[in-house]
């Protein structure tokens, strides 16, 4: 009787492991999705960052003004 290798079975490599892991599960493209919108947050923040100083800059003077009086 003759035998043979299955072939396209399992596996072999621990990239090859990771890959079908995410392929099949909805949790990893839920994640690749949050780490899409974060990397826009982050370029946001970066492109408005000296306008952001500004104002909580201002916020802590008012408030320290407010609370002086």
């Amino acid at each position: 009787m003759a035998t043979y290798k299955k072939r396209g079975g399992k596996p072999k490599t621990k990239v090859d492991i990771q890959q079908s892991i995410e392929d099949e599960s909805t949790t990893a493209e839920v994640f690749n999705t949050l780490d899409e919108g974060v990397s826009k947050t982050e370029q946001w923040v970066i492109a408005k960052q000296k306008y952001i100083f500004i104002i909580v800059g201002l916020a802590a003077v008012l408030i320290l003004g407010f609370f002086r009086i």
